[in-house]
């Protein structure tokens, strides 16, 4: 239909291209807005089998839900940039990251120059509120056997974001109701962003990255080759 927004879910009609590239005038939808920023993933999503497609759609919103056009251009920008363009499938979960990224930077330094202090109250969120972990039925399939795509495998580490249960959770969980809240003992959190080792973790088998004491920049820049390496796959 003239002058609306096209809609990842449905119209996948010969004029799809022309829907998709048509700005939202209603309600601002960051998928599609992706697509046409990256129509490679747009044409990757249309061939996508119709049960297939809509549990991702459903996901890619979740992840992106509560940026702006501005940030998610920004953030494109960057990965071309870079020359880093993801996998199409996980394209959502990158920019997602990124920009998640450089929110809590914002924030954390914002919140540093208004009291003078670079402490943090909040392990589990690190005072942003929010804590990213992993969808129950990718963990229940993990314990059954699945192996997740980064080792090899099939399963999609699907992940989504829950309020922490500190005082910043609660204040996010008060404005954004939609979201529940984070409950340690059953879900499993996004330390390592990789499940093997996330579940791990999780289970008591390893424990948190470690920081060590530095004395000098030589110290911290060996620290982040070493960090780099151990996590390189």
């Amino acid at each position: 239909m003239p002058g609306q927004p096209w809609n990842p879910d449905e119209d996948w009609t010969e004029n799809w291209q022309d829907q998709y590239r048509r700005p939202a005038k209603e309600e601002f939808d960051p998928l599609a807005y992706l697509g046409q920023l990256v129509p490679s993933h747009a044409l990757w999503l249309m061939k996508l089998p119709d049960e297939t497609r809509r549990g991702y759609v459903k996901h890619a919103r979740e992840l992106l839900r509560g940026f702006t056009a501005a940030e998610i251009d920004a953030a494109v920008s960057e990965i071309e940039r870079m020359d880093a363009m993801p996998k199409m499938d996980f394209l959502p979960r990158v920019v997602a990251r990124r920009l998640k990224a450089k929110r809590s930077a914002r924030t954390a330094r914002t919140f540093e120059i208004a009291t003078g202090s670079d402490t943090i109250s909040c392990l589990l969120c690190r005072d942003k509120g929010v804590v990213d972990v992993y969808y129950d039925h990718v963990v229940e399939a993990y314990r059954k056997g699945a192996v997740p795509r980064m080792h090899g495998g099939t399963l999609i580490e699907y992940q989504h974001c829950v309020a922490c249960v500190c005082s910043a959770g609660q204040a996010i969980q008060k404005e954004l109701q939609h979201l529940s809240v984070y409950r340690p003992e059953q879900q499993v959190r996004v330390v390592y962003d990789d499940l093997d080792k996330d579940m791990a973790f999780f289970e008591g088998i390893t424990g948190p990255p470690q920081i060590p004491v530095v004395e000098s920049l030589q110290d911290v820049i060996a620290y982040i080759k070493q960090l780099a390496n151990r996590f390189q796959v």
